[in-house]
């Protein structure tokens, strides 16, 4: 009688570890991996800093910012030299786990063509940089440096700003 208790106990605690797993997988399934970024994790105002994976100051770009917001995305990009807006455009964004996709909702004339389009990505954060991998047809690979308040661009360097009193 002991033994056949001794039994039930285990088959017992197998049932209940098969609850608990098929319980887990069902609770996790569909959900970003733990190093996929959050919504709260990309606003902010961003630098283009790169391209092709890779930080470097492309010809240009020195301008170029994004900016993102819990449910908007943005980019500006100015003349750097007279400070007028060469194209402007944004929209929504969705987030699943690591794949970002931009929706274009709005634009100037310069880039106005592209509404309606999207734009997807397979994004990863390190730090303080944002890099964007082009995908599905998306052509670009970008470098994205999020902004600090104390942050200013000089002579395409981002460097501390001095602290005001």
């Amino acid at each position: 009688m002991i033994a056949k208790l001794k039994q039930q106990k285990r088959g017992l605690k197998w049932v209940v570890f098969l609850f608990a797993l098929i319980g887990m997988v069902a609770m996790t399934s569909g959900q970003p991996s733990g190093n996929s970024p959050s919504r709260q994790d990309l606003v902010g105002t961003w630098l283009l800093v790169g391209e092709n994976g890779s930080v470097s100051n492309p010809p240009g770009a020195l301008k170029r910012l994004k900016f993102i917001t819990p449910t908007h995305w943005t980019i500006t990009q100015s003349d750097e030299k007279t400070g007028v807006v060469v194209f402007h455009h944004g929209g929504t964004y969705t987030l699943k786990g690591n794949r970002y996709v931009e929706t274009v909702e709005f634009a100037n004339q310069n880039t106005a063509s592209g509404i309606g389009r999207k734009a997807k990505y397979t994004i990863k954060l390190e730090g303080d940089l944002l890099k964007n991998d082009g995908i599905e047809g998306t052509p670009w690979k970008e470098v994205w440096k999020r902004q600090r308040v104390n942050d200013r661009v000089i002579d395409g360097a981002v460097e501390k700003a001095p602290k005001q009193r």
